[in-house]
């Protein structure tokens, strides 16, 4: 579908070149000029945008997304997974037994949904992510709510107003909210708007809101921020490698941090 240029705002037009470039290896101009109908100009600015925020290097007539931003979810399932796996260690022993909770898509909420399914924990799990439905039901665990939505293939996920919705329902316990940056001053920040969308209403109906992110998301930020500042966060998940600058200034603005301990 031909997006038209003239009725479409700088920050959506680069949110969908963000897209594209997640899609291909190398995004060339011609193609993203010839994809939105603007001036060289135009997307030649929105490049050098993307790239100051760390989200793309910009090539010899094209541009590339950053690895480990690329929102395929088997590409990016192995980075810093060992990490992962110690960080939700410590979160499965925050969940209450006979509570609800909510994950939203991701690597991160992924390993803890196999840690629920193989204990005794009777919860009920709200998620967007067909990847951890399709894992809880393989393994018997049926207490699941899906919210449902527009199907997004990268990332096997459900988003869209209709997840938004849905979510805006509900009451749960705790939030277990994996991202994709998190910066001491700016908040949570996630590539895409849906996503921050989302995330946003997932902490609002949600008595704990508990951040899970290894070392890698610390001081990246993306292009969408999620309404709720550091100090609506009640925990921050981390590992051992991740810079003492970073704990020290989210202690410092209230936010509980719990470090697990990784091997270098």
């Amino acid at each position: 579908m031909i997006v038209d240029n003239e009725k479409i705002i700088p920050e959506k037009r680069r949110n969908e070149i963000l897209k594209l470039a997640a899609a291909e290896e190398v995004l060339n101009i011609d193609m993203i000029m010839d994809r939105f109908k603007t001036s060289r100009s135009t997307i030649v600015r929105d490049l050098k945008v993307l790239e100051e925020r760390g989200l793309v290097i910009r090539t010899f007539g094209g541009v590339r997304i950053i690895e480990g931003l690329n929102y395929s979810f088997d590409s990016s399932r192995k980075e810093q997974i060992e990490e992962k796996r110690e960080i939700v260690k410590l979160a499965y022993k925050l969940i209450k037994n006979h509570s609800t909770i909510v994950l939203n898509s991701g690597v991160t909420t992924l390993e803890l949904a196999k840690l629920i399914a193989k204990s005794d924990l009777q919860i009920f799990i709200v998620t967007n992510s067909l990847k951890i439905i399709d894992y809880l039901i393989i393994n018997n665990f049926v207490n699941i709510l899906s919210l449902g939505g527009d199907f997004y293939l990268p990332v096997y996920a459900f988003k869209g107003k209709i997840s938004i919705e849905s979510m805006k329902t509900l009451e749960v316990n705790t939030a277990f909210i994996g991202v994709h940056g998190i910066d001491t001053d700016i908040g949570v920040t996630l590539p895409f708007s849906e996503e921050a969308d989302l995330i946003t209403v997932m902490m609002e109906r949600s008595k704990q809101r508990v951040v899970m992110a290894d070392h890698a998301k610390f001081g990246r930020v993306s292009l969408y921020k999620v309404k709720q500042n550091i100090e609506d966060i009640d925990i921050i998940i981390t590992d051992s490698l991740t810079e003492k600058k970073y704990i020290d200034k989210f202690t410092e603005k209230g936010v509980q941090v719990l470090i697990a301990d990784v091997k270098r």
